[in-house]
């Protein structure tokens, strides 16, 4: 069994090598330089990995891809690993050309693309912030017009908060518009407005194994995610079993899964 794994983030805090022991696997790796040179951090040379190298340009670059798909046939690949969201649909894409295990485009897509996420969460009737795509300005005019200030924007496939804004007054609306390029090359819309919602910023953590919920549990967060001048510690507590913000938030977890679907074996972070 060989496994390409697709790596954004620090190498200590993903200890792949530990993750897959047990199995006789060999792990080929492909990062991200600039995630490698930000952690000060020196790719493996020593088993369980037959090879291991970096790509600059990780997050954009359409080289990733390319270079994944030579790994794949140099190395006879029989698995792919893709943690971060950056690599959800580059991964199913290539699981799909290469008949490999896993999350494939189909069912990726609405785990990527906020407004196809909020589309589907609507239909199976779970509530969601209200939420206009921006193909104008006038978009994001009327949609604050309609709702009020603050108006948050963020990127329709962003991750990490990286790129998010809210956009508390008339002047930090009109100076994002300013700068921002609202389509992509395709002229599909790139952004997303919603209104702004008070309280605390949680998650849920689990994993799906033959098709079913194994592992599900809600935890908070106790620093704001999109304040990236806050270097104070970014920590995280899973809530109590008795707490009732637990209960409401692992039936919201099930809902959400149930509407989102998925392959039979995969982990989550909502």
């Amino acid at each position: 069994m060989t496994t390409l794994v697709l790596h954004r983030g620090s190498l200590r805090a993903n200890p792949y090598e530990h993750w897959l022991a047990g199995r006789d696997e060999k792990i080929v790796l492909l990062g991200s330089a600039e995630q490698l040179a930000l952690f000060e951090e020196e790719l493996p040379t020593t088993a369980p990995y037959l090879h291991a190298e970096a790509l600059p340009d990780y997050d954009t670059s359409d080289r990733v891809a390319q270079r994944a798909a030579e790994l794949i046939e140099e190395f006879g690949v029989t698995d792919l690993v893709a943690c971060q969201e950056f690599d959800i649909e580059r991964a199913a894409a290539l699981r799909e050309r290469y008949g490999l295990p896993g999350q494939r485009p189909d069912t990726a897509l609405v785990y990527r693309d906020k407004w196809e996420m909020k589309q589907a969460a609507v239909r199976a009737g779970i509530k969601v912030a209200d939420h206009a795509l921006l193909r104008t300005a006038a978009d994001l005019t009327a949609f604050a017009g309609r709702h009020g200030l603050p108006v948050v924007v963020k990127p329709r496939r962003g991750a990490g908060s990286i790129g998010l804004a809210v956009l508390r007054t008339e002047e930090e609306l009109a100076a994002w518009l300013a700068t921002a390029e609202l389509n992509g090359p395709d002229g599909e819309p790139q952004w997303l407005a919603e209104t702004f919602v008070e309280g605390s910023m949680c998650h849920i953590d689990g994993t799906v194994l033959d098709g079913r919920i194994a592992t599900l549990w809600p935890s908070r967060y106790l620093y704001a995610l999109a304040n990236f001048r806050d270097r104070a510690g970014r920590v995280d507590i899973a809530l109590d079993v008795t707490d009732p913000v637990a209960r409401r938030l692992t039936e919201f977890g099930e809902r959400l899964l149930d509407a989102f679907g998925g392959p039979e074996h995969f982990a989550f972070h909502i």
